[in-house]
């Protein structure tokens, strides 16, 4: 009986912590959550210099009554970026800020989907952190989740829609697929690519 008792709360709280990590993966889950993500560029500017990006992430959760949610999800970039063009120097500061709103039903017996609108703001701190433009777009996303498995996509496509006349309208598609595994006991293996991009 003493084993039982021991062994039913670790039963329990390694069924919590899976269930956590599968709604941590699910880049649109009913949560809120605070992320932080950290790429290294390399071979950047005039002189191949090293290009830091920290990517800080807020998702949060609306619920609209008993069958919809609004799933917010917001990126702030901080940048530390090598020397572009001769005489600027190295610039560290704010990039621009993207947000995207996904309407999603709160109950799909094959799959979780979203669809909404993205924004981007021209709120970098220099002009070579940014680009200077007002963007909009519509974005999908969706979501599978059968046993161990996580995948799906997500995809945006952002124009110009105002900004300095002295910077290239843009027209930009992302796609960032999405793929995990996990195993017991809390390890997981993730096969994800951050975006593809064209336009």
């Amino acid at each position: 009986m003493l084993w039982v008792a021991i062994a039913a709360p670790c039963f329990a709280e390694e069924t919590i912590f899976r269930e956590l990590a599968r709604k941590m993966q699910n880049p649109v889950s009913d949560q809120i959550s605070f992320t932080l993500t950290d790429t290294i560029n390399f071979g950047v500017g005039l002189n191949d210099d090293v290009q830091n990006i920290l990517d800080i992430k807020t998702l949060y959760s609306f619920n609209l009554g008993d069958n919809w949610n609004l799933v917010n999800s917001t990126i702030v970039p901080v940048l530390n970026q090598p020397e572009l063009v001769p005489g600027t120097g190295d610039q560290f500061g704010l990039g621009d800020i993207t947000s995207t709103f996904f309407l999603m039903p709160r109950s799909s017996r094959f799959a979780i989907f979203g669809i909404g609108p993205i924004v981007s703001f021209p709120t970098a701190t220099d002009e070579t952190l940014g680009l200077e433009k007002w963007r909009v777009g519509p974005a999908l996303a969706v979501i599978s989740m059968p046993g161990r498995w996580i995948f799906g996509v997500l995809a945006d496509n952002l124009w110009s829609v105002g900004g300095y006349s002295n910077r290239e309208d843009i027209n930009s598609l992302a796609i960032t697929p999405i793929l995990f595994y996990n195993f017991p006991n809390g390890w997981y293996l993730v096969s994800t690519q951050l975006s593809q991009q064209t336009g």
